[in-house]
């Protein structure tokens, strides 16, 4: 019994292992697919309630909106072809040659040193009505860290890229940071798109260290009970 009980605890001690902010990734991005924002251009520079605000660019706000798989757009911009998204209806659109402009979102509760996972979906397209090849990324920062880049992607006039599953690796510098995407791209015009943007954080070394110790004792657990079944049959 003593052993059982002992293990039992080391079990336990995984449990609290795993609800630990550093664990569980307390910071988070809010409305990562876009979904609680309404249809059209977003023109502001301040935090809003679903976490999404425009830096403060050389005409105040981008030329950002927020898109669906229904009308192929927003309310005043459309693609020329698009394939849906997989979360949700809504995401969101940038062109990077007017005005461009990063679209931010606020991060709080992270721990310094921590490395944080960014993922997300991106794509390409071209604005209805206008033609030629474009070419499209997103460069991703969190805080005063080295942005990264997406890869350049070129779409053919009128034509849609498909979407792409990225993840990148930041280490926070400081507890509250900024998430930005600046749109990148050239052509007449291109529109970078961004969907299921989530943030989420990696545990560290010991971390897992505690958390396979703690499964291999729920596995000796397990044994001592099916040894004990045994023996009372």
């Amino acid at each position: 019994m003593g052993k059982s009980r002992h293990v039992a605890l080391c079990a336990l001690g995984v449990a609290a292992v795993v609800a630990t902010p550093a664990f569980a990734g307390v910071a988070s991005v809010v409305d990562g697919s876009f979904e609680s924002d309404p249809l059209g251009q977003i023109t502001t520079e301040t935090p809003t309630s679903t976490g999404w605000y425009m830096g403060s660019g050389p005409e105040a706000y981008g030329y950002t909106f927020i898109m669906n798989n229904d009308n192929n757009g927003s309310d005043t911009i459309h693609l020329s072809t698009l394939s849906p998204t997989t979360e949700g209806s809504q995401f969101l659109g940038s062109d990077p040659t007017y005005y461009p402009d990063s679209v931010n979102q606020d991060i709080t509760g992270l721990t310094v040193g921590q490395t944080y996972v960014v993922s997300f979906e991106w794509a390409g397209g071209q604005q209805a009505g206008f033609t030629g090849t474009t070419t499209d990324f997103w460069a991703v920062s969190l805080g005063g860290g080295v942005p990264q880049d997406t890869a350049t992607i070129t779409v053919p006039s009128g034509g849609f890229s498909g979407w792409f599953d990225v993840t990148m690796d930041f280490t926070a510098t400081a507890v509250d940071e900024t998430l930005s995407f600046l749109p990148g791209g050239s052509g007449n015009p291109p529109f970078v798109l961004l969907d299921s943007v989530s943030l989420t954080a990696v545990p560290e070394p010991s971390t897992w260290a505690m958390m396979l110790l703690g499964f291999g004792g729920l596995g000796v657990v397990a044994r001592l009970r099916r040894r004990r079944a045994a023996a009372a049959a």
